[in-house]
């Protein structure tokens, strides 16, 4: 059975307007995306301070173990066997222990002085 005039059939249910699956579509992301970050941050002081991860404790050990040799013997920053820049211990490379060393060139781990 249709309506002679528009030719669509009297009992089919109504059409679904295109600006509620719009709107939709363009508030999905942005909820998704906030869940997520929601869910990310929430409780994000885990470890209570403490470094309870293991990576985190031997980085941390092994930048508090570096130092600069004294002015008169920097040619030995050139012998990676007697440098004391070397952390002898790199499973991450030397990058994250030496930057960690020079942002807190002085801080002892429990953030005391050296």
């Amino acid at each position: 059975m249709t309506d002679a005039d528009s030719g669509v059939r009297a009992d089919a249910p109504p059409p679904v307007r295109p600006s509620l699956w719009l709107w939709a579509n363009r508030l999905a992301l942005p909820l998704l995306l906030a869940a997520a970050l929601t869910l990310r941050l929430y409780g994000i002081d885990w470890d209570g301070g403490a470094l309870y991860h293991p990576d985190e404790r031997a980085i941390l050990t092994h930048t508090y173990d570096l130092s600069l040799p004294p002015i008169d013997n920097l040619g030995i920053l050139l012998d990676t066997d007697e440098s004391p820049l070397n952390p002898r211990w790199l499973p991450n490379g030397p990058l994250p222990i030496n930057a960690q060393k020079a942002q807190q060139p002085g801080r002892a781990p429990g953030g005391g002085q050296a």
